[in-house]
């Protein structure tokens, strides 16, 4: 409903970011001799994209998510979150030509109707019918999720797609909200969790890292600007 009703001013900067940010970067980094081939393109997707769930988190931690910059910024994560959505199908298979590609689009259309199916016939009765259990609510919508990744993966397409699929099949239906409501505490700790696994994988500093990483970070912020 948002992006439908968002003007220009919200939607062009949100549709055109994505593609400039990453050209832009790929310039960058092949200048500076910084990474090359795919490589080069993942750093220049990643400089690209922004934490939907931090922003959305800080601005509710601020009692700002009703303002009109949340507003903007929300419409602007939800275009870049679609971008991101696009990467995770084509980087994998970029390389390889054409078929990888229009092979791994054509299993994210299957997994997403199947989902979307499944969600409207199936998920729907179930979720209605566990509506007083909310503890029942949070090990189904964690099943669902669970069962869409394992298919998303054993299609040889990313979990994470599959996640979204799961998220995105719930949420076009009237019992989203209520969903919502249960699994969000959930959601919180799962994200604690997130950042300390990540954490875990930084490995030690050197002086060569530390140093592509200050142009990392110089060129991700100028870039932003």
């Amino acid at each position: 409903d948002r992006l439908r009703t968002a003007g220009k001013s919200v939607l062009v900067p949100g549709i055109g970011q994505f593609p400039l940010s990453v050209a832009v970067g790929c310039l960058f980094f092949t200048a500076v001799g910084l990474a090359g081939g795919r490589e080069m393109l993942y750093l220049s997707v990643a400089c690209a994209l922004s934490s939907t769930a931090i922003v959305l988190k800080s601005l509710q931690d601020e009692h700002q998510s009703d303002s009109l910059h949340a507003q903007v910024a929300l419409v602007i994560l939800i275009m870049q979150d679609l971008w991101g959505v696009l990467s995770l199908i084509l980087l994998p298979s970029s390389g390889s030509g054409a078929a990888p590609i229009l092979l791994a689009l054509g299993k994210t259309v299957l997994l997403f109707a199947a989902a979307l199916i499944v969600s409207r016939f199936v998920m729907k009765r179930i979720f209605v019918k566990a509506v007083k259990t909310p503890e029942m609510t949070v090990s189904i919508s964690i099943g669902w999720c669970a069962l869409v990744s394992a298919s998303s993966s054993a299609l040889g397409l990313s979990p994470a797609l599959g996640a979204l699929a799961a998220g995105i099949s719930i949420s076009i239906f009237p019992y989203h909200l209520f969903v919502i409501d249960k699994v969000q505490p959930l959601r919180d700790i799962f994200l604690m969790l997130f950042f300390v696994s990540l954490g875990m994988l930084i490995p030690l500093p050197t002086p060569s890292s530390m140093s592509k990483l200050g142009v990392v970070i110089t060129f991700l912020v100028v870039s932003r600007f």
